[in-house]
C-alpha cells in the first residue's frame, strides 16, 4: 500500500514479469512541451482529473486471471484495469482521445488522466465545460470533484505553471534549488543537475551555466567542491529570482534570434539534426519523378525463438522490384544481435547496387532510436554493431531509419521467423547462414566488391559463411541484368535485375578444409603441442593448471573424465547441435537442463559451457515449458527466523488424537526449540485455552521466558486467555499462515518424528493394547 499526496492509500502489485510479457501498446502520448505551449495564453482554465482514472476501464475476460496477487485471504484478480501494467497510461490516453476527439486541440487538451479546458473567453466558460461534460458522459468516464478545478486564470500543468500571461516555472522547483546547499557529495550534484533539468526551458545557455556540475560528475576520484562550482552555484540562484516568462509567439510577430559562443563543447545534436535536413533537401529544379527513382526502400527483422535465430530483410526499389533474403545465425545471439545483423545485411546489399538514398523500416523500437542517437548505447555487444552502421552510413547520400510497428513489418519478420526454424523459403527468396557475427569480419573496408557493369554480371563476395555451418564457405550473390532502360545512366543498375544464390565447386573445394577451432580450445592445444602460453599470467596460469586433464590425440583435444575415461572436447557449434538432437531428436524426450547435458556427457562429449547451452534450450523449448513438471517456487523471498540464544524462540502444535488413553488423554501437546531442537510433549484430554496455557507455563518455569513463540491458527491459541497470558509475560505470539505449515516447519518435523517412535515402539506392540501410549511417550521422548 502507497499513500498518495490527499492521505488516501493505493494498491500496488507487482507486475514486473507481466509486464515483460505483455505486449507494448504504441498509442502515442501527446508531446508535452506542445501540450503546455498550447494552453498558455488563456483567460481562464479549468482542470479535470478522473477519479480512479485506470479502474473506470474494464479488464478482458481472458486478462483479468492475469492480473492475479495472492493475500493471506486467498488469491484475487482485477476485473477493472490496475495501476502498474505498462499499456494502462496509452489505454486511458486512447480512451480519452476518443471522448474529446472533436474538443482537442481547440479548447481542450489532455495528457492521460489530466484534463485541461481552455477558455479564450470569460464568456465561452459554461458553453466549453458544457460538452466538455456532454462527450465524456457519452464515455462514463467520472471525474473526482476533489481534484477539479473551474474558471481561474492560472495553475500547474505537467510540472508547469500556466496562466494568461504565459509558461513559468514552478515554483516549487525554483525553491527546492534556492534553498539547497553547496554540495558535498556526488550525489547532491546529480540531484541539482537533476533540478536544473527540470528548469532547463526557464534557464537560457543551461549548458553553459551547468558546466562546472557536469565537470564533477566526470569525475571518478575523490569529490572536491570547485570554487568554479560555487560561483556558478550562486549565479544559478541569483537568476532563479527572477525566472523568464515564456510566451508563445503570435502571428506575424517579430521575432529576433540570439547568437553565442561558449568555450565549451556542450553539444552537436542539433548541428547533425540539422546536416541531416540539409541532405535531404532536394533543389526546385529536380522533379519528383526524379527523387522517387533514387529513393530505395529496405526493410528489416530478427526473430528469436526455441528453434534458433534468424533475420531477414526485403529491398525495394524504386520501380517496385523486391529482393528477399533471410539469414539463420549459427551463433549464440540475443533478439538485438538478430535485428542488427538484418540491418547490417540490408544496408550492406544497397551499397553494393550503388543506393545513394535510403529508407529502413525496422519494427525495434531499440534499434531505431541507437540508430538516431535518442538511446545511448550501453552493450559492448551493440556498440560494435552500431559502429558498423555508423561507418556504412558515409556511403549514402541520404539514409533515414524509420520506427514502424509489428504489423506494418508483416513480411521480413515471415522471413526471420522461417529463417530461424530453417524452414523452405519461396522461389525467388535465398537464405544464408552465418556462423559468427558479421561485425568481426565486416570492419575491413575491402569486404565488399564494387560493381562491375562492364561484364555483364555484378558479383558481391561476403564474408558470411553459406549453405553449411561447417566448415565456412564464401557465399557467392550474383546480380543478373535482366533490363537496362535506355534513360538509365551509364554505369548504373536498373531495378529489374535479379539475385540469385549460388556456390561454385571450386570455391567449397577451396574452402572444405579450412576447420574453425572454437577459442576456448585454441590455448590448451598450444600448450599441450608446444608449450605456448598467453602473454597475460593469470591466463597463462590458468591454462597451464586446466590443460593437466586435457591431451591430445590425432589432433583432437580430449579431456579426462573424473572416472578415467577420455571425452572428446567439440566446438560451441557441434555442442548446440549435439543437445538438439538428444532433446528433440527421434529419441529425444524433451528431458530438463542438467539431464540433457548429462546424456550428452555420457555420450563422451564435452564443451565448458555446456550446461548453459542446455538449460537456454529448455527455457526456449516449447514443448517442456508446457508439459513438463516444474519445481514450487516462494513467490517472493523468504525470511529467515532469527535465532540469537538457546530457548528463545519455540514452535507449538498439537499432535492429531490418539486412542483414549488412561487418563482420558487423546491429544498430544508438542513445542520444539528452535535454536537447541529440544523436544517437549505433553498428553492432554481436550484442547482448550487452559491445558494450552499450562502446557506453555512448565516450559516457562524449566527454561525461562522466550522471545516469541510460533503456533498455528487453532482456536486454543488464538483465543483471548492465551494471547493475555503471553502478553502479560512479554512474550510474542507468531502466528503460521493458513493452510501453510512449512512456516512452523520444524515443530511439524518433531511431530513427524514422534509419530515415527509411536509407530515403532508402541503402536505395533500395542494393536491390542493401544490404550497404553501415554505410558510409553517418556520412553518415545
Amino acid at each position: 500500500m502507497v499513500q498518495k499526496a490527499n492521505g488516501k492509500w493505493r494498491m500496488c502489485v507487482d507486475f514486473t514479469d507481466l509486464n515483460k510479457a505483455c505486449p507494448k501498446d504504441h498509442f502515442p502520448l501527446p508531446q508535452i512541451d506542445q501540450l503546455v505551449d498550447s494552453t498558455a495564453g488563456c483567460e481562464l482554465l479549468s482542470f479535470l482529473d478522473a477519479y480512479s482514472g485506470y479502474h473506470q476501464i474494464s479488464m478482458a475476460k481472458e486478462d483479468e486471471e492475469k492480473t492475479s496477487f495472492i493475500t493471506p485471504f486467498g488469491v484475487f484478480c482485477y476485473v477493472k484495469m490496475p495501476f502498474g501494467l505498462i499499456t494502462t497510461g496509452n489505454t486511458f490516453q486512447r480512451t480519452v482521445q476518443g471522448a474529446l476527439n472533436d474538443q482537442l486541440g481547440n479548447n481542450v487538451e489532455a495528457y492521460i488522466d489530466d484534463i485541461v479546458v481552455k477558455i479564450k473567453t470569460s464568456d465561452s466558460l459554461i458553453d466549453d465545460l458544457r460538452e466538455t461534460f456532454d462527450n465524456l458522459r457519452r464515455y462514463c468516464l467520472i471525474l473526482n470533484p476533489e481534484k477539479c478545478t473551474f474558471g481561474v486564470p492560472s495553475g500547474k500543468l505537467l510540472g508547469f505553471l500556466v496562466s494568461g500571461r504565459g509558461i513559468e516555472a514552478n515554483p516549487e522547483k525554483i525553491k527546492a534549488i534556492k534553498n539547497m546547499k553547496s554540495p558535498t557529495r556526488l550525489k547532491e550534484v546529480q540531484k541539482l543537475t537533476g533540478y536544473m533539468a527540470a528548469l532547463s526551458r526557464f534557464v537560457a545557455r543551461m549548458g553553459e551555466r551547468g558546466q562546472p556540475f557536469f565537470a564533477l560528475l566526470k569525475k571518478h576520484d575523490k569529490f572536491v567542491w570547485t570554487q568554479e562550482a560555487e560561483e556558478a552555484f550562486i549565479a544559478v540562484k541569483r537568476y532563479l529570482s527572477n525566472p523568464p516568462v515564456l510566451v508563445a509567439p503570435q502571428p506575424n510577430e517579430e521575432l529576433f534570434l540570439y547568437i553565442a559562443a561558449t568555450p565549451y563543447s556542450v553539444t552537436i545534436k542539433s548541428q547533425v539534426l540539422a546536416d541531416f535536413v540539409a541532405n535531404w533537401t532536394m533543389p526546385e529544379n529536380r522533379s519528383d519523378s526524379q527523387i522517387d527513382n533514387e529513393t530505395w526502400i529496405m526493410a528489416f527483422d530478427g526473430a528469436l525463438n526455441s528453434q534458433g535465430v534468424g533475420a531477414g530483410f526485403i529491398l525495394t526499389s524504386p520501380s517496385g522490384d523486391q529482393f528477399k533474403h533471410a539469414i539463420h545465425l549459427n551463433f549464440r545471439a540475443t533478439n538485438n544481435t538478430a535485428e542488427y545483423e538484418g540491418l547490417l545485411a540490408g544496408i550492406r546489399a544497397a551499397t553494393v547496387l550503388g543506393v545513394k538514398r535510403l529508407i529502413v523500416k525496422g519494427d525495434s523500437e531499440l534499434v531505431a532510436n541507437q540508430v538516431h542517437k535518442d538511446y545511448k548505447c550501453s552493450s559492448p555487444e551493440l556498440s560494435k554493431y552500431l559502429a558498423e552502421v555508423r561507418k556504412l552510413e558515409k556511403r549514402f547520400d541520404g539514409i533515414e531509419v524509420r520506427h514502424v510497428y509489428r504489423n506494418d513489418n508483416i513480411e521480413p519478420d515471415d522471413l526471420a521467423r522461417r529463417a530461424s526454424r530453417r524452414e523452405p523459403l519461396e522461389p525467388g527468396n535465398f537464405l544464408d547462414v552465418l556462423t559468427k557475427p558479421s561485425v568481426k569480419e565486416a570492419n575491413n573496408e575491402d569486404s565488399l566488391v564494387a560493381p562491375d557493369i562492364s561484364s555483364g554480371a555484378i558479383v558481391m563476395r561476403t564474408s558470411t559463411p553459406s549453405i553449411h555451418p561447417r566448415p565456412p564457405m564464401y557465399s557467392m550473390m550474383v546480380l543478373l541484368p535482366a533490363l537496362v532502360h535506355d534513360e538509365c545512366p551509364r554505369g548504373r543498375v536498373d531495378a529489374h535485375h535479379k539475385f540469385a544464390a549460388t556456390i561454385g565447386d571450386e570455391a567449397e573445394r577451396a574452402v572444405a578444409d579450412i576447420e574453425t577451432i572454437d577459442d576456448w580450445q585454441i590455448p590448451l592445444i598450444k600448450f599441450i603441442s608446444s608449450d605456448e602460453l598467453p602473454e597475460d599470467d593469470a591466463e597463462a596460469e590458468k591454462i597451464t593448471r586446466q590443460a593437466k586433464i586435457y591431451c591430445m590425440i590425432d589432433n583432437d583435444l580430449y579431456k579426462k573424465a573424473p572416472n578415467g575415461v577420455l571425452v572428446k572436447c567439440v566446438s560451441f557449434d557441434d555442442g548446440k547441435h549435439l543437445l538438439l538432437d538428444i532433446h528433440e531428436g527421434i529419441c529425444g524426450s524433451h528431458v530438463a537442463g542438467r539431464t540433457l547435458v548429462g546424456k550428452a556427457f555420457r555420450q563422451g562429449f564435452f564443451w565448458p559451457i555446456a550446461l548453459k547451452d542446455a538449460c537456454d534450450m529448455v527455457q526456449r523449448c516449447e514443448a517442456y515449458q508446457f508439459r513438463s513438471k516444474h519445481t514450487k517456487l516462494p513467490v517472493q523471498a523468504l525470511q529467515t527466523i532469527p535465532l540469537t540464544w538457546p530457548f528463545s524462540c519455540w514452535g507449538l502444535d498439537i499432535l492429531r488424537p490418539f486412542p483414549r488413553g488412561q487418563g482420558g488423554y487423546r491429544f498430544l501437546f508438542m513445542a520444539i526449540d528452535k535454536f537447541t531442537k529440544w523436544i517437549e510433549a505433553t498428553p492432554t484430554g481436550e484442547i482448550k485455552a487452559n491445558n494450552a496455557i499450562k502446557f506453555i507455563k512448565g516450559i516457562f518455569c524449566r527454561y525461562g521466558l522466550p522471545h516469541r513463540i510460533i503456533t498455528d491458527n487453532g482456536s486454543q491459541f488464538i483465543c483471548a486467555d492465551f494471547q493475555d497470558y503471553c502478553i502479560r509475560l512479554g512474550v510474542k505470539i507468531c502466528f503460521a499462515s493458513v493452510s501453510h505449515p512449512q512456516f512452523n516447519g520444524q515443530v511439524e518435523r518433531a511431530n513427524d518424528i514422534v509419530l515415527q517412535g509411536m509407530k515403532t515402539r508402541v503402536y505395533d506392540r500395542l494393536m491390542s493394547h493401544d490404550k497404553k501410549w501415554v505410558e510409553e511417550l517418556p520412553s518415545v521422548l
